[in-house]
């Protein structure tokens, strides 16, 4: 159940360098920061609840309204 929050930038990043590298094993020393958040013990509901409250709490970088974040919502997943 994993899940890259706000990494989209991160994500490709390092997707394009192992592209270019043409193999995974070129990128083994690479160093990336990262935090790990672990809702053990948390519901679905709740988990998707906090989920959404980090997504909020940490998108600083770009700016974003609470209408950019609706695509998260439940419904909106459920009609992707």
């Amino acid at each position: 159940g994993a899940q890259v929050i706000n990494g989209q930038q991160t994500t490709r990043t390092i997707s394009s360098v192992l592209d270019g590298l043409g193999a995974a094993n070129e990128a083994q020393n690479a160093l990336v920061a990262m935090r790990v958040i672990s809702f053990a013990g948390a519901t679905e509901k709740e988990s998707d609840k906090l989920v959404a409250e980090v997504v909020e709490a940490t998108n600083f970088q770009n700016s974003s309204s609470k209408a950019d974040l609706r695509s998260n919502d439940e419904p909106q997943i459920v009609i992707a």
